[in-house]
């Protein structure tokens, strides 16, 4: 008879679920602290807010 062992951790996610791409940029100081201080004051990191910025056009 064999035991099966729950790895534990999360789950594995869909491919539909999933942010599959990875997209870095370099931003002068200026800018940098601009995302950072509306990371701030929005609650969101600093990613979710370039994802909305992307998804308004």
């Amino acid at each position: 008879m064999k035991r099966e062992f729950s790895k534990g951790g999360r789950p594995s996610l869909k491919p539909a679920a999933r942010q599959g791409y990875i997209v870095s940029a370099r931003l002068d100081t200026e800018h940098y602290f601009q995302l950072k201080k509306l990371a701030r004051t929005s609650g969101c990191h600093p990613s979710e807010i370039i994802r909305q910025l992307i998804g308004r056009g």
